[in-house]
């Protein structure tokens, strides 16, 4: 609930991009899906659940207790999610597009990891949540993976984009029909 709902309510105060009334219509008979938005949602969920599939694997190569490696693809899912959320709110690449823009998303993104450690360190929360405290090795193990999800899912986001993005859409099946 936190990774998302308070980033998604940051996002929908975003303000909108400049060139946004610059693109062109979505033809009336196109799929609200198409230009690659079927991409956009199923690629990043490949990349999540493999990362944590990843760091599950390194945390038993370790031999972290299991509760250990559930916290850390816990906390994984709630730093992906937060880089995720940074990576949805423009079609451009996200280390193109200021931060600062929306001061909003850089609140709930500084609350939601203020709350996270806050579950990770104080013993009534992690008792609550039954969650363990991270280790320096583990915290910077997951982090690390969770930097890489990121940044596979931002490259993904340029290859869908450069591939159906803006100006690139699929012609609708109206359009297919009457083009010679």
């Amino acid at each position: 609930m936190v990774t998302d709902g308070l980033p998604g309510v940051a996002l929908a105060a975003e303000p909108a991009e400049k060139n946004i009334m610059e693109q062109a219509p979505r033809p009336p008979d196109q799929s609200l899906f198409a230009g690659g938005l079927i991409q956009q949602i199923v690629i990043p969920g490949i990349l999540m659940a493999s990362a944590a599939f990843v760091l599950k694997l390194i945390a038993i190569s370790k031999n972290f207790s299991v509760s250990t490696q559930q916290t850390m693809i816990f906390t994984m899912l709630c730093i992906v999610q937060l880089g995720n959320a940074l990576s949805v709110r423009t079609v451009k690449p996200m280390f193109k597009s200021s931060p600062l823009r929306s001061p909003t998303l850089l609140l709930t993104i500084t609350l939601t990891i203020a709350l996270q450690a806050l579950l990770l360190y104080v013993p009534l929360l992690r008792s609550i949540f039954k969650i363990e405290k991270l280790s320096s090795q583990s915290l910077l193990l997951t982090v690390a993976v969770s930097l890489i999800c990121v940044v596979a899912i931002e490259l993904s986001k340029m290859f869908v984009n450069s591939k159906w993005g803006p100006g690139k859409q699929e012609l609708s099946p109206t359009a297919r029909q009457t083009r010679p």
